[in-house]
């Protein structure tokens, strides 16, 4: 936690704070030129201003910033792989070639599948069907998520052009095993309320289950789980299986505060008393 006098490192700010005070900025942002705090510098921003550090929370928004730094660095090495091709009338087709492979090779990870099934019906085009099938064995052999080969992930729609991409495509879908992750359609569900997957997570859930779930997790994670499971509570026609989740959920809240006068403190913010049969609100 921040001291009186602090100063937060890296951050040049100092906080002020006097005896059963919370702590106070002396200088902002604006004092430095910043005119708006992006997602990272707003959880950074909490922290001094509450001398509270929610490690989770500046965890997450750190490791978004560093992925979103990355995809802006590669979309730009992507856009300059293109460049030879779209800057001259030159008779420069091997270097075209070279340096199309090279942006998409070396940034793969953050190549669509509509932008793959360009460039190989574009190499395919200027006589180029060697680079073309690298190109597409290199995908085929590095983007094994299924997902990835999924057209219909498409935010435009766009349909695939090229035989031997929609080839892959449709291999890779006809291979897919579809796992049911339960924590994952815990989530979904409570978005989507999806009627099959209500039903399946109402049948193959335990509360030991969620007990491991929400403890397995710290924060925004552990009360998504927490949420997800106990929110159906406030439907009014709410279906046998989101009752089903509810009471399997209250039950391991109940049984994560019998643990401990902490956890009992802790589970009442949701509504659970740990002596509670039903896994109601207590009264």
């Amino acid at each position: 936690m921040w001291q009186a006098g602090q100063t937060g490192p890296e951050l040049g700010f100092r906080v002020i704070a006097g005896p059963g005070c919370r702590p106070s900025i002396k200088g902002g942002p604006e004092q430095y030129g910043f005119e708006h705090l992006d997602d990272y510098d707003a959880v950074l921003m909490d922290y001094v201003k509450s001398g509270i550090a929610d490690d989770d929370v500046i965890r997450n928004k750190a490791q978004e910033q560093d992925e979103q730094v990355a995809r802006n660095a590669a979309l730009a090495a992507i856009e300059t792989g293109f460049r030879p091709l779209h800057d001259s009338f030159n008779d420069n087709l091997e270097e075209v070639s070279v340096t199309i492979l090279g942006a998409l090779m070396g940034s793969f990870q953050f190549v669509s599948l509509n932008t793959l099934n360009d460039a190989v019906a574009l190499l395919k085009s200027i006589d180029r069907p060697d680079d073309a099938r690298t190109l597409l064995d290199f995908f085929k052999n590095n983007r094994t998520e299924p997902e990835f080969w999924k057209p219909e992930n498409d935010p435009f729609h766009r349909s695939l052009s090229d035989a031997d991409v929609k080839q892959i495509s449709d291999e890779v879908r006809s291979n897919e095993v579809k796992i049911f992750e339960p924590v994952t359609e815990m989530l979904s569900a409570a978005q989507t309320m999806n009627i099959d997957v209500l039903k399946k997570l109402a049948l193959i859930l335990t509360p030991d289950d969620i007990c491991r779930f929400i403890k397995e997790r710290r924060g925004e994670q552990m009360r998504a789980i927490i949420h997800a499971g106990i929110d159906y509570r406030q439907i009014s026609n709410a279906s046998p299986d989101m009752l089903a989740i509810v009471r399997m959920t209250s039950e391991a809240l109940r049984r994560i505060g019998s643990e401990s006068k902490l956890n009992a403190f802790r589970v009442k913010k949701y509504g659970i008393g740990s002596e509670d049969p039903k896994g109601g609100p207590s009264g």
